[in-house]
């Protein structure tokens, strides 16, 4: 299981900038998971139980492996925010390329509020 942040920096955490959501280059090298190659991006599913799925392009940029076309699709229908911690499983196929990730929990940002 990997917790990533909706907005989180780009160390363990998910960044989120617009339509695309960064994977950080360790969890791969962590769970042995092979990157997409080069300008060579995959599809994948991104699935939640509660909510709606979403075949999602995952493709290599720098350190880090981009969900980038249905990302934000996806965000928008399962109503996720800035500031949310997501709990996902990625699943496994050939050669140990990402098959799928799969959107296990929603923990809602905390709001802090002023009294005046």
């Amino acid at each position: 299981m990997v917790v990533l942040v909706v907005g989180g920096g780009c160390g363990r955490k998910q960044r989120y900038c617009g339509g695309v959501v960064n994977i950080p280059a360790g969890i791969f090298t962590e769970y042995n998971i092979e990157r997409p190659k080069p300008n060579r991006p995959e599809m994948v599913l991104l699935k939640y139980q509660r909510g709606v799925s979403q075949t999602v392009k995952i493709c290599r940029e720098c350190y880090c492996v981009q969900v980038t076309t249905g990302w934000r699709e996806f965000q928008l229908k399962n109503k996720l925010i800035e500031g949310d911690e997501c709990d996902f499983e990625i699943s496994l196929g050939e050669g140990r390329k990402i098959k799928e990730i799969e959107l296990l929990q929603i923990r809602p940002r905390t709001t802090i509020t002023r009294v005046i």
